[in-house]
């Protein structure tokens, strides 16, 4: 059930989800919601320009500030975690949780900032600035296998997901079988759903894409027996085996495609044109018209995809 003003959908299970509004665009960056005990927890807070969003969210629900517990990052790209040090100045208990490889950056976000100045260019500053660093204090590192009792009755296990980011993890909530999996799995595109269709499209972006990884991932996914898995890009899957395992199909043929682009001597604007015929064609066979309009919802991921295959691509051949 969708409530008015924000868009925030309640899933039942005790999780909201909220529509961050990423990039001014509605179904591209999903903030989830956790309740259990009186207490509440975040995950993916996105980024500084999507705090405006919680603001509202906060004033819609009525929820109080001081029942956040924790600000869950599912890894430190800034359109997952670069709005968590702006939000924690109106939470006041709250903590950030990160994985381990990611909380030097959290505390002092300048290589952070300035990586991701290398990817967006002139576009950082409108949808990245301000990046607020976070007291150490506020910091809470989740090694694999950590777990929280939010509310004391609700058992989050962080769980190390590379494949995306090294620096990843998932969040699963054993109490209701669900998985928050940030972008360890398959983004998700609900816009396709209007014709029946499903597409999952792993995020390769620059710069830490590892298809051993990404499979072994979801492999380890699928071995918990998940009904649901909670997507930032975009939404809940109910299919979650599904997802899982296409998507450790799909990386591998990334590989072979970038391959393929970089032995004729492409580069990553080839490799793209590439991933797009690949895309088209596999949801043409599903119904999906070849000159759809939702098809323009997969531009910036299909060149950010591409671009982080070519950085794959060179770490192989320096290794």
């Amino acid at each position: 059930m969708a409530k008015a003003g924000v868009e925030l959908v309640d899933l039942g299970r005790g999780v909201l989800q909220l529509d961050l509004h990423y990039m001014g665009r509605r179904q591209y960056g999903a903030g989830y919601v956790l309740e259990a005990g009186g207490e509440y927890a975040i995950v993916d807070p996105g980024a500084s320009s999507s705090v405006g969003v919680w603001e509202a969210f906060f004033a819609q629900t009525g929820i109080p500030r001081e029942r956040v517990a924790y600000v869950l990052v599912t890894h430190i790209h800034l359109d997952h975690a670069g709005g968590a040090g702006l939000l924690l100045q109106s939470l006041p208990r709250a903590k950030v949780v990160v994985h381990p490889r990611g909380a030097k950056h959290l505390v002092d976000p300048s290589k952070l900032i300035a990586s991701a100045r290398e990817v967006y260019g002139e576009a950082f500053d409108r949808l990245f600035a301000p990046v607020v660093p976070i007291d150490a204090e506020r910091v809470l590192v989740a090694e694999d296998g950590f777990t929280l009792e939010l509310g004391g009755v609700r058992t989050l296990r962080f769980i190390d997901s590379p494949g995306h980011a090294y620096h990843h993890y998932a969040v699963h909530d054993e109490r209701e079988r669900g998985l928050f999996c940030g972008d360890a799995s398959s983004l998700r595109y609900p816009a396709f759903l209007g014709y029946g269709v499903e597409p999952y499209i792993p995020s390769s972006s620059p710069t830490h894409f590892d298809p051993a990884a990404f499979e072994a991932t979801q492999k380890r996914f699928a071995a918990l027996g998940v009904d649901r898995a909670y997507v930032t890009h975009f939404g809940m899957c109910e299919r979650p085996e599904r997802m899982f395992a296409r998507t450790a199909a799909l990386v591998w043929t990334y590989v072979d495609l970038a391959r393929a682009v970089r032995e004729t001597g492409g580069g990553w604007e080839e490799l793209k044109a590439r991933l797009w015929d690949f895309f088209r064609d596999e949801l043409a066979a599903q119904g999906v018209p070849r000159d759809a309009e939702e098809h323009g919802m997969l531009e910036l991921d299909m060149e950010l995809n591409a671009k982080g295959l070519m950085v794959y691509l060179d770490k192989q051949a320096r290794a």
